[in-house]
This record gives structure tokens, sequence and C-alpha cells, in this order.
């Protein structure tokens, strides 16, 4: 047989020829292509074409807002996890096991600690801790954000402008800290236990808008004098003092005055002796039950008007035990459902 010729195959991609024996197979030719691009330093243009419509300016303009959603968002998005944290750490364990982790304000301390109130525009609640700090105006706080903050008011007594009758103009600011806050108020609690007011003489007058109240953790052993405490709350619909410990209890004088919303009220389980009750529900219109617990009224001084215009309560006063001397003009008028004390009628 003779030897057959040697043949060329062309390469028609690269122009190189080989022989026929020598044919490159596929896998082959795709890593000579490779080879040869890597030593001359090619690179595909597809690899290195920028996204169509993207230029060097708008990179920049997306890089610059994502910076400012940093700076805006990034305080509160930590302030947030960082009461979360608080939450949970103070969860683990007990005793100060947890407490390592936990800012003062987070740790309440009814026996050592700063009382302090929160207005909040969040929930437009105020709200009244005991604790071993105190938060800053603008951090996040018991889930809220902190709008304005009290301190001092446990020794404090608060007072305001008002005349003999409590109807006129005059009747008005009073001089608590957070009195400014009193048409923008929704709620007022107390989250805290050891908080010990002297007086809470005016503290919630005047807040028309107020709805909700939740008190009766506030210390109110030393407290006298409950004045004009909720004057004037006119959305205020019910409201539960009782279990409250009001033994050094003295004057509650127009205390719910104008509460025309006011329906119910609860003092059960108060042991105490008010030395001045007049004017105390006048102009309730909407009030139908009171209940007094063991509110001893023989040493009251004045109940005159104490029901006056409360033309939707029914209460029976006739076996108060009140002196048939004291101030007691307008006791029930324009209230048919409240019978006064006998004592003012026995002949």
């Amino acid at each position: 047989m003779g030897i057959l010729p040697l043949r060329h195959c062309s390469d028609s991609r690269r122009g190189h020829a080989y022989p026929l024996q020598h044919q490159p197979n596929q896998s082959e030719r795709s890593r000579t292509c490779i080879q040869r691009k890597f030593l001359s330093g090619g690179v595909s243009p597809r690899f290195t074409r920028r996204p169509e419509g993207q230029s060097t300016i708008e990179y920049v303009l997306i890089i610059a807002i994502i910076a400012l959603v940093v700076l805006i968002a990034g305080p509160w998005v930590s302030s947030a996890i960082r009461n979360q944290f608080n939450l949970v750490a103070g969860a683990i364990g007990s005793g100060t096991a947890g407490e390592g982790f936990r800012e003062p304000q987070d740790i309440p301390d009814p026996n050592n600690g700063t009382a302090f109130a929160v207005y909040s525009e969040d929930d437009h609640s105020l709200m009244f801790y005991k604790r071993r700090g105190v938060p800053k105006v603008g951090e996040m706080f018991n889930c809220r954000r902190v709008t304005e903050v009290y301190t001092g008011f446990e020794t404090e007594v608060y007072s305001a402008t008002w005349d003999v009758w409590h109807f006129s103009i005059n009747n008005g600011p009073t001089n608590t800290p957070w009195f400014d806050r009193h048409n923008d108020t929704l709620s007022v609690s107390t989250v805290d236990c050891g908080i010990h007011p002297t007086s809470l003489n005016f503290w919630f007058q005047l807040f028309s808008n107020l709805e909700t109240v939740d008190i009766k953790k506030l210390d109110v052993s030393e407290c006298r004098d409950w004045q004009h405490t909720f004057w004037n709350c006119r959305s205020l619909t019910e409201l539960d003092l009782s279990g409250m410990n009001v033994s050094q209890l003295g004057n509650i004088e127009s205390m719910f005055t104008c509460c025309r919303s006011l329906k119910s009220v609860s003092f059960s389980g108060w042991k105490g002796s008010p030395t001045y009750s007049g004017i105390m529900f006048e102009s309730c219109q909407s009030l139908e039950s009171i209940d007094f617990g063991n509110i001893d009224f023989s040493k009251t001084q004045a109940v005159h008007c104490m029901f006056k215009d409360c033309n939707s309560l029914t209460l029976d006063c006739s076996d108060w035990n009140l002196s048939a001397n004291i101030r007691h003009d307008n006791f029930n008028a324009g209230s048919p459902g409240v019978i006064a004390p006998k004592v003012w009628t026995a002949k």
C-alpha cells in the first residue's frame, strides 16, 4: 500500500492549517482561542459596556440618595433596635441579670428612681414613670418618640387663675409643666409604681380632648388635695380611681366640674374624709353613676353646688352624715334624681 500524501485542513476562523491526522477537536479549538485572548490581554466588549441609559452623574445621584436616607433614618433605626434589644435583655434572667444590657431609663426604680413624665406626639399620650434614668427628647422610649419630658412634679403644688364660681375665662392656664399639651393629650397613664405626689391640684385642668385616664399606680397616700384635677375634661367618659390609698384626703372641690361627657366614676376602696367637696360634679350632664366607696363626708365644710345640673344622675344622699351648718346651697339644683341629706330638710 502506498503512503497517503499529507493533507492539510484550514481553520477558517484563524487561518491555520493542520495535518489531517492532527485536526483539533471542538474543545481544543475553544481552549486555544481562550489562551490567545488571555495572552493578548483582550477582554470581551460585552463585559465592559455600561448599562444603557446610565451615566456617571446618575450613579453619583443614586449613591447620594442612599447616603441621605441612611443619615436621616439611621438614628431612628438605631434607637428602635436598641429599645428592642433592651426589652429582650430585660426578659432574660431575673434580678440584675439583664440590667447590664439596659439603659438606666429602662429600669423601674420605685424607691430611688427619678419620677418623670413623657409626652409623645406619636399617640398623644402623657405617661408617668419612675426610673433610674430619664430619656431625652427625640429618643425612642417605650415604643414612642419622646416629644417632651417633665420632672420635679412630685413635690410641686400647682395653681391656676380662677374665680369663686369657677366658670369665667379666668379659669385658665395652670402652671403644670405639661399644660402646653392640654389640647393635644388624648390619654394619661401611670406606668410605674413609686410616684409620690403631694398634691394633684390642677394636674389635668382644661385637658378638653382627654379620653382615657389610668393613674391608679400613683402613690397618693400623702396627697391631700385633688382640687380641679379633672376640671373641664369634656371628652372623658369614665374614670376608675378604685383602690387608691387616700388616707390624707383633703380638698376635692371642683374635681370634675364641667366634665360634660363623664358617665361614671368609681372611688371604690377609698377611705378618706375630705374637707371641701363643693362644686365637685357641677355641670356633669351625662353623669349616671358614682361609687363613693367608703368616703366619709362628716368633716366636710362645704358641699355647695356639689351635684348642680347633673340632670342624668340618680343618687340618694339622704343618709349622708353632714353638719346642718355647712355651706350647701344649690347642692342638687337642676338634678331631680339627686336626693339631698335629711339633716337639711328635717324639722
